[in-house]
């Protein structure tokens, strides 16, 4: 089994709870973030690890429509130099590859087709589309989404603007259940996955709902900002047959924890 780990995008949200986790089940790892000097893209001294948990990323889709040469270079160029490097890789893709109709889900997308390119000669690629990720360490410092954005309002007693009617559907799954998700993946020496595994609860929230949940915060539909697709839920059909995947926690859970 695959014990020394390469992440990318280690300093990130993901990765800084990431980390802890496989060092809880005895990983040792290796940290390489660009914001640590370390830029995957150029990073050599990859032949020590066993396996590459590649997170490393623009985020969201503001981004990525602001920054779209950045994002073509961080979510595609380097992924396909991870990929490139022979190792197994756990790649840290999303629910929007699944309909790639802006910047962001374009590159995720194409992240996933040179996977598949790879997987075709040889490689050994696990997909792993994350959905919305909330919790855990650094959370409300490092992320700027939904929950994220609502729960800082909340306890900073703002209100909030919701894009849209508020009725757009998102599957929202805790960091802890994306790190076990990952471990899985790392531990798991099958046969070949070829096709993406979807990260999340398979439960449906509204965007409104979300707002519901935290008790007295106030907000008002009709924003003018990006919606995105109208419904985006992880499918566990695979990874349950493959992994056995089950996700533990859910986001009413992380917010009976706020109220504390």
């Amino acid at each position: 089994m695959a014990k020394h780990i390469l992440i990318t995008g280690s300093d990130g949200y993901i990765g800084t709870n990431l980390s802890k986790y496989l060092i809880n089940y005895g990983y040792f790892i290796y940290y390489v973030d660009k914001k640590s000097g370390n830029d995957a893209m150029y990073y050599s001294d990859y032949q020590t690890c066993d396996a590459v948990v590649h997170l490393s990323a623009i985020p969201g889709i503001q981004k990525c429509e602001d920054n779209p040469m950045d994002a073509i270079r961080e979510n595609v160029e380097v992924a396909n130099r991870v990929f490139s490097w022979g190792k197994k890789v756990v790649f840290s893709s999303s629910q929007a590859a699944k309909t790639p109709s802006n910047v962001y889900a374009c590159t995720k997308f194409l992240g996933e087709k040179m996977a598949n390119f790879y997987n075709e000669r040889g490689g050994d690629i696990v997909v792993l589309r994350l959905s919305n990720v909330f919790g855990g360490d650094k959370y409300l410092d490092l992320k700027n989404s939904v929950v994220a954005l609502f729960v800082k309002a909340w306890q900073e007693d703002r209100k909030v603007s919701i894009n849209g009617d508020g009725s757009q559907s998102r599957d929202f799954v805790h960091v802890e259940d994306v790190c076990e998700a990952i471990r899985l993946a790392l531990e798991y020496n099958g046969k070949q996955i070829v096709a993406p595994f979807d990260i999340g609860t398979g439960l449906a929230t509204t965007i409104k709902e979300v707002a519901e949940k935290l008790e007295g915060l106030e907000y008002e539909l009709g924003g003018k900002g990006l919606v995105g697709v109208h419904s985006s839920i992880a499918d566990l059909t695979k990874i349950t047959e493959f992994l056995k995947f089950k996700p533990k926690k859910r986001l009413e859970d992380y917010i009976r924890f706020l109220r504390k």
